[in-house]
């Protein structure tokens, strides 16, 4: 098994990446979003910041920071902008092609400051277990699977009864640990196939008022549906964004990434006040998310 994860990659990325003032900013509208995207790359940019420290508020103490970059691309997207607040999208891919996400939450007082720098957390055990799928000989996952198909207690072999499981372990896996950009574009070429499923899950919740808000599992009938689009389950009624429907795509303990959809952008969660490390809107009411 390879010794790298994701988690060590991201901790190389910070150490060896590399600041290009002419990236373009999608998401930027409007001065407000360039002045807080301007902070961000005053602190991630290849020069010593002197007086970083009126830069700098909250649980964040200065790094990481531009002067431990390196050899890496650095590509910039406002994911949110408000009078006081915002958060935007620092995405670092290396030569390679490695790369990771990470989310700058901005707040303004005289002017704009970086409060905290967050990520998926909690990868490295993730990545552990894809490369150990990866490299399995097909002789011992042939005995898994055969040993989970006699398995009468449900445990934890219960996952890996086919070839099919297999797969869709592996797909899965993959795309949580994707980059963003991969994620929002996985979305894109099945957005009939999650519109869908979505209609089902709209249509099971209105056949049952009383639970509405509720937390649940939805669409058990379609498992093997939105298992072909590498979604581990359907789920509304969380406490933070109780209106939503979560097409969950995996993590750990309650760092989790997937899509969720809202009708109403009224009832969407709050970003900066909620499990939420980031949102990305991917049009028709549809949002890629990650929680830490």
């Amino acid at each position: 098994m390879r010794s790298n994860t994701i988690l060590l990659t991201c901790l190389a990325l910070i150490i060896s990446s590399f600041f290009s003032c002419n990236e373009k900013v999608p998401g930027a509208k409007g001065v407000n979003s360039n002045e807080a995207l301007k902070v961000a790359q005053i602190i991630f940019g290849k020069d010593s910041v002197p007086d970083i420290s009126k830069y700098i508020t909250g649980e964040y103490d200065g790094t990481p920071n531009g002067r431990d970059l390196g050899n890496a691309t650095l590509h910039w997207r406002v994911l949110d902008q408000r009078d006081s607040l915002a958060l935007i999208n620092l995405t670092a891919v290396d030569s390679s092609g490695n790369g990771a996400d990470l989310y700058l939450r901005m707040v303004k007082d005289t002017t704009w400051k970086l409060q905290s720098v967050r990520s998926l957390a909690m990868t490295g055990m993730m990545q552990a277990e894809l490369e150990e799928l990866e490299q399995m000989p097909q002789g011992y996952l042939d005995t898994l699977i055969a040993a989970a198909q006699k398995d009468k207690q449900g445990n934890a072999l219960k996952m890996l009864t086919s070839m099919d499981d297999y797969h869709f372990l592996v797909g899965n896996l993959r795309l949580a640990l994707a980059l963003d950009d991969s994620i929002a574009d996985h979305f894109q070429r099945n957005k009939a196939a999650f519109n869908r499923l979505k209609d089902s899950a709209v249509a099971e919740i209105q056949r049952t008022p009383k639970q509405k808000g509720k937390y649940r599992k939805l669409l058990r009938k379609y498992t093997q549906d939105y298992k072909k689009l590498l979604i581990e389950n359907v789920v509304t009624g969380e406490a933070e964004g109780p209106a939503a429907i979560r097409f969950l795509i995996g993590g750990m303990i309650d760092n989790f990434v997937g899509y969720m959809y809202v009708a109403d952008k009224k009832e969407l969660p709050d970003l900066y006040d909620s499990d939420l490390i980031m949102l990305r809107d991917l049009g028709g009411g549809w949002y890629l998310y990650k929680t830490t």
